[in-house]
């Protein structure tokens, strides 16, 4: 079987920016604290201390739940061919995902009930769709960490929201909806 990667992110698919609340404020300022900043920003070539960790968890923590933009009727076919799937009966939604540390060769997996897909994390986001979880939870597990813990960030309508560090083998089960 033929693995499919997501395609980098589309400048015409970015959300519609909505006022951010508090918490998004924090997981921006984390990021930029902990990582040397947003997404073109130079990586961060040191492992991260145990405070840049904390910061980390709090801001996924104050995040809440992430809403995850529907695919829309025009863009099915194209979602379906990056799932290498043709057909799904449930609703699709846009996922959008990178290294938001360094790019050094994390591998996440992303679950949805029955479905998953590996994702090479890079600096650029990656937008994939994926089934609408019917628990609403999305299970982000660490596949490959290239040094220093897998670093991945989640982008919302509010802005980005960094994952705790995780090891090889570890999951964070993302509130989505």
């Amino acid at each position: 079987m033929m693995t499919r990667h997501p395609s980098p992110l589309k400048s015409a698919a970015a959300p519609r920016l909505q006022p951010m609340p508090w918490a998004a404020l924090v997981a921006l300022g984390v990021m930029s604290i902990s990582c040397g900043g947003l997404l073109n920003a130079p990586a961060v070539e040191r492992p991260l201390t145990a405070s840049e960790h904390a910061l980390r968890n709090a801001a996924y923590r104050q995040a809440g739940t992430v809403v995850l933009p529907p695919v829309a009727p025009e863009e099915r076919v194209e979602a379906l061919l990056s799932m290498n799937r043709q057909e799904q009966p449930r609703d699709l939604v846009w996922l959008t995902l990178w290294d938001d540390c360094a790019e050094d060769g994390d591998i996440v997996s992303i679950l949805t009930d029955e479905f998953s897909i590996s994702v090479p994390l890079t600096r650029q986001p990656m937008r994939l769709a994926v089934p609408r979880p019917t628990h609403n939870l999305l299970s982000v597990h660490g596949v490959f960490d290239g040094g220093g813990g897998i670093t991945v960030a989640l982008a919302t309508a509010y802005g980005p929201v960094p994952l705790p560090v995780m090891a090889p083998g570890q999951t964070v089960d993302v509130p989505v909806r």
